[in-house]
């Protein structure tokens, strides 16, 4: 079973990594202050699910902005790595990663500066399961990419940040696969 303790008590707002999942649907779930502000909103079943698993993996702090949409940060301070609205995660990547995700995606790009980009993922990309594995990975990229600080300090310019390779995710549990195995699945 994939299981994570943050390193310290979470503060409103903040998720806790554990495993979590929703005995009704048997999706990951999203407990807290996050889930209220992703249902107040109404946003879509499946893009709630997407934020519940990367929250399985990873510590978030969320905040509704202006009432349009969810602001998704990671949990131990950083930037906000992406917004979530009823039908669309727009998420914060350096431009050219951005640029080559929406070219072979074939999702939006809408450039904010020239530190960052958001590609735009429409709801209606998580019915199918390649891509929702895609929108996950990306999801965790932006948020370790912004987890660590400001820009000039995360070689934000150069793309340096997020050169890595995607994380290779379980497309059942939405966990990390490492050594590309899920825990879940081989129990």
């Amino acid at each position: 079973m994939c299981m994570a303790t943050s390193q310290s008590p979470p503060e409103e707002g903040e998720i806790n990594m554990t495993d979590r999942v929703d005995a009704g649907t048997g999706r990951p779930s999203l407990p807290g202050a996050t889930a209220e502000h992703l249902r107040e909103l109404g946003v879509v079943p499946d893009m709630q699910a997407l934020v519940a698993a990367a929250s399985a993996v990873r510590s978030i702090t969320s905040h509704v902005v202006r009432g349009d949409y969810v602001a998704i940060s990671p949990g131990a301070g950083g930037h906000i790595a992406g917004y979530v609205s009823q039908r669309r995660l727009s998420l914060a990547l350096p431009p050219g990663r951005a640029d080559a995700v929406g070219a072979k995606q074939g999702w939006a790009v809408w450039p904010d500066s020239g530190i960052t980009s958001y590609v735009q993922i429409p709801a209606i990309a998580l019915a199918s399961e390649a891509q929702r594995v895609v929108a996950l990975s990306l999801l965790l990229e932006s948020l370790d990419w912004r987890a660590l600080g400001p820009h000039w300090l995360a070689g934000a310019g150069s793309g340096d940040a997020a050169a890595g390779s995607p994380v290779e995710m379980c497309p059942v549990h939405f966990t990390e696969m490492l050594g590309g195995h899920c825990e879940q699945c081989d129990d």
